[in-house]
């Protein structure tokens, strides 16, 4: 699953892992947004 680190490969992990983390971001934004709004 893991090759040998070069730019290429880490290129393509960071534009699979993109949409992910963009994702995760919202999400992780929502919850505080939520958490102030309970207070």
């Amino acid at each position: 699953m893991f090759g040998a680190p070069g730019a290429r490969g880490l290129n393509a992990y960071a534009v699979n892992m993109a949409p992910f983390f963009i994702y995760f971001m919202k999400v992780l934004f929502s919850l505080v947004s939520v958490c102030r709004c309970v207070e």
